[in-house]
């Protein structure tokens, strides 16, 4: 049910796209860093490369993953799928994401 309406596979509003955002990691950084950033400097994120990739639709985290590259292109292999908090979204604003200053 999405903002209290009983959905079926047939509902056009399944065919809604919504984009999709994957955040590989976050990272804190003063001012003065940010500042001093270059072409070709380096941020190390928070997260190693074995942690798991978030993947939101808008404000909603519905999924986690890894990253792999699948015809050229980067892919994320879904291994936790989080669609309750779709559906408890209802169409409501989720609380904010700490995007940690990255």
């Amino acid at each position: 049910m999405i903002a209290n309406r009983e959905l079926s596979w047939s509902d056009p509003l399944l065919d809604i796209a919504t984009p999709l955002t994957a955040v590989l990691g976050s990272a804190r950084m003063s001012v003065g860093e940010l500042m001093e950033l270059r072409r070709g400097a380096t941020i190390l994120l928070e997260q190693t490369v074995n942690d798991p990739v978030q993947v939101y639709a808008g404000s909603v985290e519905v999924c986690q993953g890894t990253v792999y590259a699948q015809r050229g292109h980067y892919a994320i292999r879904v291994e936790t799928l989080n669609l309750m908090a779709v559906e408890s979204a209802g169409g409501r604003e989720a609380p904010a994401r700490d995007a940690g200053g990255a």
